[in-house]
C-alpha cells in the first residue's frame, strides 16, 4: 500500500492523459447510458407509471451503473498486455497503477451517469430514501474489489489466447448473476443466500439497497464480514501471483 501511495500523481497523471486520448469513447458510453435511463422512464412512465415501478427501475438502473463501471474496468484491464509495448515498455508504470487508471477514468463515468439518474428521478417526483454514506461506502468496497479483480485478469491475459472471449463470458455470468434484470423479491430466500456469497452481488445489491431503502442496507452485518474475508483473500492470492510473474511478464 505504500508503494501504491507512491505511485497516486502517476495515477491522477495518466487518468488524465486517458481521458483526453478516449474522450469520445467515454462521452460515447455516457451518452448511451443517458439514452438508457431516459427510455427506461419514458416506458415505464408509459406502461405502468406506479411508484412502487419507478422505484424498482430506479433499483435496477443504479445496480446496472455500478456493474457498467465493473464491466468497463475488468474488460480493459484485461487487455492490457496485448498493448505491452505502449504501456509497459514506455510507460514504465506497475500492473496495478495502470489497473487504477481505468478504475478512476470510469468511476467519473459511473458518476456523472448516476447522478443523472438521480436527477430524472428527481425531476419525476418520486420520494428518495437515500443513504449517502451507504452509497460512498459500497462504491468505495467496489474500488477495492476492482484492483485484485483487475490485476487478476491482467495477468491471465499473459497465458491466455482467448482472453478477450473469455472476459465477454465473465461479464454476462456476472450481469445475470446481479439483481439487474431482476429484483430479489422474485427469487427465492435459498437462491438468495447463495447469491450473496457473490462478492458482485453484494456490492451490486448493497449499492441498490442503500440508494432505496437507506441505512438498512448495514443491518445484514455477516454478508460485510463475509465480504471482507473474501476480499482480504482476494488481495492475498493476487498480490501472490503479482510477485511471482511480474518478473516474468514484463522481462525484467
Amino acid at each position: 500500500m505504500k508503494e501504491l501511495r507512491t505511485y497516486v500523481p502517476y495515477i491522477v497523471k495518466n487518468t488524465i492523459i486517458d481521458l483526453r486520448y478516449n474522450i469520445r469513447q467515454y462521452i460515447g458510453w455516457l451518452l448511451i447510458n443517458f439514452a438508457l435511463i431516459l427510455l427506461s422512464y419514458f416506458i415505464v412512465n408509459l406502461i405502468s407509471p406506479s411508484e412502487p415501478d419507478k422505484t424498482r427501475l430506479f433499483f435496477q438502473l443504479s445496480g446496472y451503473l455500478l456493474f457498467f463501471w465493473m464491466a468497463g474496468v475488468l474488460y480493459y484491464s484485461s487487455l492490457l498486455f496485448s498493448r505491452r509495448g505502449f504501456i509497459l515498455d514506455i510507460t514504465n508504470l506497475p500492473l496495478y497503477v495502470l489497473v487504477n487508471v481505468h478504475i478512476v477514468s470510469f468511476l467519473l463515468q459511473f458518476a456523472a451517469a448516476f447522478t443523472f439518474l438521480v436527477i430524472v428521478m428527481l425531476t419525476d417526483r418520486i420520494e428518495l430514501n437515500m443513504s449517502l454514506i451507504g452509497i460512498a461506502y459500497f462504491i468505495a468496497l467496489t474500488y477495492l474489489l476492482l484492483i485484485p479483480s483487475g490485476i487478476l485478469l491482467s495477468l491471465l491475459e499473459y497465458f491466455s489466447q482467448h482472453m478477450r472471449r473469455n472476459v465477454i463470458i465473465l461479464l454476462t455470468v456476472i450481469m445475470l448473476s446481479v439483481s439487474i434484470l431482476w429484483v430479489p423479491v422474485q427469487l427465492p430466500a435459498l437462491v438468495v443466500k447463495i447469491l450473496s456469497l457473490n462478492p458482485f452481488y453484494f456490492l451490486v445489491n448493497g449499492f441498490q439497497t442503500a440508494v432505496v431503502e437507506g441505512v438498512s442496507v448495514f443491518y445484514k452485518v455477516p454478508l460485510h464480514l463475509l465480504f471482507l474475508c473474501e476480499l482480504i483473500f482476494v488481495y492475498i492470492w493476487t498480490f501472490y501471483l503479482y510477485r511471482k510473474l511480474k518478473d516474468e511478464i514484463t522481462g525484467k
